[in-house]
């Protein structure tokens, strides 16, 4: 290539560029941050971006070691990134995917909590002790980035697992609660059951079998249904949240762990960590609508909704 095409090639570039900077500002400026997926895989240092519309894979972000917890900030334009081996937290600009900053924390990173009125991203610690705040000040986009401070505090976000009582004492994992009848539905993957308690005493009345290692439970809008990703056996189990009983259990990819129910009742994503893919699942029926080849452990998830700001 001769020197005036590659003039001519940065010249197109630079353009380009520009055009795809003005395109973020405009959107940014209707309010208009697209919906995103962002899927945390570990095992290969990345995020999976999808599509939660189409249902479809667009690409991934790439960073540092062992991302494992996600949060969505600065109206959509950040992606906050803990990466539990590496010991740090990155900050991604959602529309031009590129890296803005890393925060160094030096330990294992855990659940994220923004405050973005304050500008304090505060950091859990996975091994215990007081978390970390990162102490931000707002960009040229009106929303965060880094401002390299950071503090010990004993912390907003409860490190210390909730447990049951009476015959079965275990860490509460994963709780749907049902106020008006004064229960909530925990699993604990300790016991392969869901335990139903009492919200105030925790003291658990009924014990309702679903499978080896069970990991989360979500339930739908109305309260109707509970959904539980069982490990140990593969699969989604339904649960009826009337009458406390098993309506379904459903198949799913290797190793079920996370679940993410997208705004509206109809699909449900389940993460299938140790397969390395995640079940879209129509929660309608229900029935796997489709199965996304995300790779490297997927494990934690979160949306971004620009119809549900």
């Amino acid at each position: 290539m001769n020197q005036k095409s590659t003039r001519q090639l940065s010249s197109l570039l630079a353009l380009l560029a520009v055009l795809l900077a003005a395109a973020a500002w405009s959107l940014m400026l209707m309010g208009m941050a697209p919906t995103r997926l962002y899927i945390a895989c570990p095992r290969e240092d990345r995020i999976t971006l999808v599509d939660p519309v189409r249902h479809e894979v667009l690409g991934a972000l790439h960073t540092d070691a062992g991302p494992e917890e996600l949060l969505v900030g600065g109206g959509g334009w950040r992606l906050y990134v803990a990466c539990r081996e590496a010991g740090t937290v990155q900050v991604f600009d959602t529309a031009t995917r590129r890296l803005l900053t890393r925060y160094v924390i030096g330990r294992a990173p855990g659940t994220l909590s923004l405050d973005e009125k304050r500008g304090i991203l505060e950091v859990a610690n996975v091994e215990g002790g007081p978390n970390t705040l990162l102490h931000l000040e707002p960009d040229p986009l009106l929303t965060f980035v880094s401002k390299t401070v950071t503090s010990p505090c004993v912390g907003a976000i409860d490190r210390q697992p909730t447990r049951f009582k009476g015959e079965v004492t275990a860490a509460i994992a994963s709780r749907v609660e049902l106020p008006e009848r004064g229960l909530l539905l925990g699993i604990s993957g300790e016991v392969p059951e869901v335990l139903v308690a009492g919200i105030q005493d925790l003291v658990v009345r009924v014990r309702i079998p679903i499978g080896k290692n069970p990991s989360e439970i979500v339930a739908d809008d109305g309260m109707t249904r509970a959904f539980v990703s069982v490990r140990g056996e593969n699969a989604l189990a339904v649960l009826d949240l009337q009458s406390l009983r098993v309506l379904a259990r459903l198949p799913v990819g290797q190793g079920p762990t996370r679940l993410l129910k997208l705004p509206g009742d109809e699909f449900l994503y389940c993460m299938n960590t140790d397969g390395d893919t995640v079940s879209v699942v129509r929660m309608e029926g229900p029935e796997v609508y489709r199965t996304l080849e995300v790779g490297g452990n997927p494990l934690g998830a979160v949306l971004w909704n620009s119809f549900r700001r």
